[in-house]
């Protein structure tokens, strides 16, 4: 049983018109019922450079209910009963969660909205700057939270929304761990220790994550692996052991970053759409199973695995989306 933080397959299928039941891109609806996927956390981003954010991320989400009413097997999850829902009844657990904050539009107004319509995570920034504050490719300069990122963070806690660090500038980070009254995700990121990329995190930033009980998706895109850009399953599987080494066992998890990887190319969707950039062995969902064999090979006990492979996740979900604050006044 397996469980995914990130994945960019909607917008792939949006901007490509791709089906979803059946295709040659890195997730489709048979190889997730094949590969015993329980919950998949499904991405809506959009290029920095257009105008339109609120616009196309309604559009991506109208194809996400338009899959869903084709194929009722995956269920849209809005609640912590929801999730225990999908695993009692052999469904795929969906989670919509939003890439970067533009499309709040600067308004909390919009993040109820958006709430309302199914999104249940958000990550704050993508690379760069943006109304809630810096993210990850501002530099060593780069600074925090905005006020008004500070004021989203303090509502996604009383929906009971996810809050996602990955993307953000270090500063942000703390920022957030400082106001969140619950746990948070770095959805997928890795260890900055095993490649300094500015997208990885620090051996401090991990360490509170564990404290607080958050969760940690390792990303699957090689760039974040190995600094050479070359990576193999072995690559997966050191960042992981890292974690686990810092005391990570129960935030560990899997955030591929299936049909994404658009990082080296700045905000040039043409090039995302048609590109790939997946370690050796590993061409989509089809092979997340391999990491864990290599994971048993290096010795890590069955209990651990089944942490990683799913049950940190859920956990982590459940606990979040339980959360929920009734006056929300």
């Amino acid at each position: 049983m397996i469980c995914d933080t990130h994945c960019d397959t909607l917008n792939k299928l949006f901007f490509q018109n791709i089906e979803f039941v059946d295709n040659n891109i890195e997730i489709d609806l048979n190889r997730l019922i094949d590969s015993n996927f329980l919950l998949q956390y499904f991405a809506i981003w959009d290029s920095p450079k257009n105008n339109n954010h609120l616009q196309n991320t309604l559009k991506i989400i109208r194809k996400f209910y338009q899959i869903q009413k084709l194929y009722p097997v995956i269920y849209l999850i809005k609640s912590a009963e929801d999730v225990k829902f999908t695993l009692k009844n052999q469904k795929i657990g969906a989670i919509l969660s939003i890439e970067g904050g533009e499309a709040l539009s600067n308004s909390l107004e919009i993040l109820e909205i958006l709430y309302e319509l199914g999104v249940r995570s958000i990550g704050l920034t993508w690379n760069n700057r943006n109304q809630l504050g810096d993210g990850c490719g501002d530099g060593n300069f780069a600074g925090g939270l905005s006020k008004f990122g500070r004021q989203v963070v303090k509502k996604m806690n009383q929906l009971g929304m996810i809050i996602d660090v990955s993307h953000l500038s270090k500063m942000g980070f703390w920022d957030v761990m400082e106001l969140s009254d619950t746990p948070i995700i770095a959805s997928h990121s890795n260890v900055y220790s095993l490649c300094h990329n500015d997208r990885n995190l620090t051996d401090d930033q991990i360490k509170m994550l564990i404290q607080k009980n958050c969760f940690l998706g390792i990303n699957f895109f090689s760039k974040f692996l190995n600094f050479s850009g070359k990576s193999d399953i072995q690559d997966i599987v050191n960042h992981i052991e890292y974690v686990l080494n810092l005391g990570g066992e129960d935030i560990i998890g899997f955030g591929s970053d299936f049909d994404g990887n658009i990082v080296e190319f700045g905000d040039d969707i043409e090039k995302f759409l048609d590109t790939q950039h997946l370690p050796n062995g590993i061409n989509g969902i089809q092979d997340v199973h391999k990491i864990l064999t290599t994971l048993e090979k290096r010795g890590i006990s069955k209990k651990i695995i089944n942490k990683i492979s799913h049950e940190n996740c859920i956990r982590f979900t459940i606990k979040v989306l339980e959360s929920v604050n009734t006056n929300l006044n």
